[in-house]
């Protein structure tokens, strides 16, 4: 025991002799039975255990059990554990020396009868993170870049439109066109008025223009196929030369009859023209796809302006006076003559890169300017008007407005006669083919499309979708059969109350920021649940007469009027910058009038402009109105003057000390430093 510390062998002595005394000590059972099985057999295994004892309670105390170990009372069956000392013997013990112990220099050997111990954890493998998604598709920024590229463009092209139907009206190139045409080719394309079927002279016509058709074909060869085409968003990043077309190169190319694609349709309108048929320049814009949102990942090649064009961009229409009908002509690519109804050949498919056929612009002899692609869109509602930047309500403000800037022409029957066509091609386009095409079309709706404050109201499908790949049909609505609703509220501030009665079409929960406006409002209602009418349920709201001049006020001392039929009767709305202080310096009865709210992210804030009064005050008001104006004007013209006079006085008062300064210290030359 020379390696134990002393403090240990102290201990390990006082365990042995309480050991030894009659109060019995604690036991562990499974340590008993084990001894009990030694003591039954012969000496060795008395032996056994009593080592294996003297073991485990060296073990527990931190020293070899060969060393010199206390006897152990085995055939008692007791054991001895050191952690089972008395607590008297505890205060024999200086509590100094224990915490002057050197415990790292102690290194119990490991019994026998110990083992080691493993255990097996079976560890989770962690599943790998989920990386997320990067999305390929711009951002606000990017998105607006490219509205304002797109916009910029429709706008540059329909001028370069423009300016080439302008050449295509030059007398010179007419002059020279005329000797293409002889004078029976004139003659069908103008019939004779003695022809009396109606039939028969759009036939003779129809024969001018094949004709027509033929000669010039004969006449101009194509020698560039350069011209314009679909540009993508990355090709704006690469510089693309081309040689610019002066107008006296598009009088030599059409003269000889040598040149681009795009110039030979252009020469054939010139042509029309120069046999006097009423005829258009037809222009199909290439704008960059405003609806792809993708992130720029690569670049068309430099040979791209080298392209096999498979549709035209330019081509002409001419107009028959008998069957009041536009007729296409292509006289380069197809070199066909079409009266369309449903689709045309010269619109491309979707899917071809380089053509697309969603700005088609006509422009006539006499500078009338049209949008004219429902013509040549097969399915127009369905599908093309979604690629337009016109679906934006601001944007097709702003389109229809540039093309009636460049038209210089009014309205006549032959435009006329077009919408009419327009609207019965609309019918005719029928209901779209598959589900997408359903979203937002104006003609058509299914159910599940409907917005939340909107629901179907008489409810009578006009007809069935059935679903590819699946046994069943979705009806389908007409849009005119869509009903907007609204809250009390909502129809309060258009003017419009509730019937008495009438129950709620639609019952949907309020978000939280219309609970929050709710007590901007003024309003203490909990419900979490919107009700919702429509307008077949509401009836003009009719505020109390306006008596002797006195306006019926609401709780804050206000008047609603928020559409004019809120106006009480036997009173007037003014809203001038004075009203309000005319009406206090008269001392007569008025009400503030509340027009609106101003919404700032969950309050709303009254909007008040002008006064309602009586009927009678409306010829005094203004004269006190312009009295309090000229008042004040005079008190900022009298402001203005004080101030200019203490700014006088206060420059004053600067040189006056300055010129006490120089008398009393001399003059300073300010050049010194």
């Amino acid at each position: 025991m020379s390696d134990v510390p002393k403090e240990y062998r102290a201990l390990m002595r006082e365990a042995v002799k309480e050991g030894g005394s009659d109060r019995p000590l604690k036991r562990r059972k499974r340590r008993v039975a084990r001894q009990d099985e030694a003591l039954d057999g012969d000496g060795e295994g008395e032996q056994a255990g009593t080592e294996a004892a003297a073991d485990v309670e060296a073990a527990a105390v931190g020293v070899d059990a060969d060393e010199d170990t206390p006897e152990v009372d085995v055939a008692c069956n007791r054991t001895v554990e050191v952690d089972d000392v008395d607590d008297e013997s505890d205060e024999d013990f200086d509590d100094d020396e224990f915490e002057d112990v050197d415990l790292e220099n102690v290194q119990p050997k490991a019994s026998s009868m110990l083992k080691d111990v493993t255990i097996a954890l079976n560890k989770t493998p962690a599943e790998p993170e989920k990386k997320s998604k990067r999305r390929n598709v711009i951002d606000k920024h990017e998105r607006l870049l490219r509205k304002t590229i797109h916009r910029n463009y429709l706008a540059t092209m329909m001028v370069h439109g423009f300016i080439r139907n302008q050449w295509c009206n030059d007398e010179h190139i007419h002059r020279h066109l005329r000797k293409l045409i002889p004078v029976r080719m004139f003659e069908e394309l103008h019939p004779s008025s003695s022809i009396k079927m109606p039939q028969m002279r759009t036939r003779q016509f129809l024969d001018g223009l094949r004709h027509l058709l033929q000669k010039w074909v004969q006449f101009y060869k194509v020698t560039s196929n350069k011209g314009l085409y679909k540009h993508d968003w990355y090709d704006w990043d690469e510089t693309v030369t081309r040689t610019p077309t002066p107008f006296s190169r598009f009088q030599k190319c059409i003269v000889k009859g040598r040149g681009s694609r795009d110039i030979g349709a252009q020469g054939f309108v010139a042509l029309l023209r120069a046999a006097d048929v009423p005829s258009r320049l037809v222009f199909s814009l290439q704008p960059p796809d405003i609806t792809n949102m993708q992130i720029k990942e690569h670049a068309r090649s430099k040979d791209s302006p080298e392209i096999e064009m498979k549709y035209p961009v330019f081509w002409a229409e001419a107009w028959d006076s008998v069957s009041k009908t536009w007729y296409t002509i292509d006289p380069i690519m197809f070199k066909t003559i079409e009266n369309i109804k449903t689709k045309s050949v010269l619109e491309p498919p979707m899917s071809y890169p380089y053509n697309q056929l969603n700005y088609v612009i006509g422009y006539d002899r006499g500078g009338r300017v049209r949008d004219i692609t429902k013509r040549y869109a097969e399915k127009y509602y369905a599908r093309t008007r979604k690629k337009r930047i016109t679906k934006d309500e601001a944007e097709d403000i702003w389109y229809s407005g540039f093309i009636d800037a460049l038209s210089s022409r009014p309205i006549n029957k032959a435009d006329k006669y077009e919408q009419e066509y327009f609207a019965k091609k609309a019918e005719d386009e029928g209901m779209p083919d598959n589900l997408q095409d359903f979203k937002n079309h104006p003609f058509y709706v299914l159910e599940k499309d409907l917005r939340s404050n909107e629901v179907l109201h008489p409810k009578e499908s006009c007809g069935m979708l059935r679903i590819k790949g699946k046994n069943e049909s979705i009806p389908v609505y007409k849009r005119a059969c869509v009903v907007t609703l609204r809250s009390p509220r909502a129809w309060y501030q258009r003017g419009r109350i509730l019937k008495p009665g009438v129950p709620p079409l639609k019952v949907r929960q309020k978000t939280s920021a219309q609970m929050a406006r709710n007590l901007s409002f003024g309003d203490d209602d909990e419900d979490k649940e919107e009700r919702l009418y429509a307008e077949f349920q509401t009836e003009l709201y009719v505020p109390p007469p306006a008596i002797d001049g006195l306006i019926e006020k609401n709780a804050y001392g206000n008047i609603d009027v928020f559409v004019p039929s809120m106006i009480p009767k036997g009173a007037i709305l003014i809203q001038t910058p004075y009203a309000l202080e005319a009406a206090k310096q008269l001392e007569i009865d008025y009400a503030p009038a509340v027009v609106g709210f101003k919404f700032d992210r969950r309050s709303a804030t009254p909007r008040i402009e002008g006064v309602v009064v009586g009927e009678e005050f409306k010829d005094i008001l203004p004269v006190i109105q312009e009295q309090i104006k000229a008042e004040e004007i005079e008190k900022e013209r009298v402001k203005l003057e004080i101030r200019a006079l203490k700014a006088w006085s206060l420059m004053l008062s600067k040189l006056r000390i300055k010129r006490r300064l120089e008398k009393s210290h001399g003059k300073v030359d300010e050049d010194e430093p």
